[in-house]
């Protein structure tokens, strides 16, 4: 009877917080990033999906389309762009999809555009990295931010206490694209999905601390 009701409690925590505790931008995020087809929204090839379709969801039953442009408005990374098309307000996800989004607006960039990039992660992830180098894993892209440690604002996370500088001159040569998306983000492919770490050109730690490369590279 313990264990029963013990399983029952986890049960119905965990429905809180997966479905109830979610902040909507949360939900929003993950919608026009990753689950658009999986929640029957319709998305264009730009990624664009309409707000009112957002709002039929269950997760914004009591939402309206000011809480939507509410979320744009205050989201300081500014992941998303809307449009007005005839009347009916659209909304995207300016990068981040593990969705596949044909038509998604990116500029391409070069080294002489972005002098500086970097990819922020975590201490605990560099031996893997300094092997393997950067994936896109499930994304469609490996994500950089332009300027230095402490300047970046979209394409790094607040968390992150390990900063990868990466050479986009040296990879660049070696034809590797490199893209901007609208809110600043730069993106890449890699090769078959890999920035390999011959690439990384500086590693900082979150105290300011470099890492030797000379082994990775």
């Amino acid at each position: 009877m313990a264990y029963r009701c013990l399983h029952f409690c986890h049960v119905v925590i965990s429905h809180f917080f997966l479905h109830m505790g979610k902040p909507q931008s949360i939900t929003l995020s993950w919608i026009l990033r990753h689950a658009a087809k999986s929640e029957g929204i319709y998305m264009d090839s730009k990624g664009y999906c309409k707000v009112s379709d957002i709002l039929s969801h269950e997760k914004f039953k009591e939402a309206t389309e000011k809480t939507i442009l509410n979320i744009v408005a205050n989201d300081q990374k500014n992941r998303y762009s809307t449009e007005n098309r005839d009347g009916e307000l659209w909304i995207k996800a300016n990068q981040g999809h593990s969705l596949e989004v044909k038509d998604i607006e990116l500029e391409k960039v070069t080294a002489e555009d972005v002098p500086v990039a970097l990819h922020g992660t975590y201490e605990k992830n560099w031996e893997s990295l300094k092997q393997n180098g950067l994936s896109r894993m499930k994304r469609q892209y490996i994500h950089l931010a332009t300027g230095r440690f402490g300047e970046a604002i979209s394409g790094v996370r607040k968390s992150c206490d390990l900063f990868i500088y990466i050479d986009i001159s040296r990879a660049s040569e070696d034809g590797i694209e490199f893209f901007r998306s609208p809110n600043g983000v730069i993106l890449t492919q890699g090769k078959e999905g890999i920035l390999s770490s011959k690439y990384f050109l500086k590693v900082e730690k979150g105290n300011g601390d470099i890492i030797n490369l000379s082994s990775a590279n």
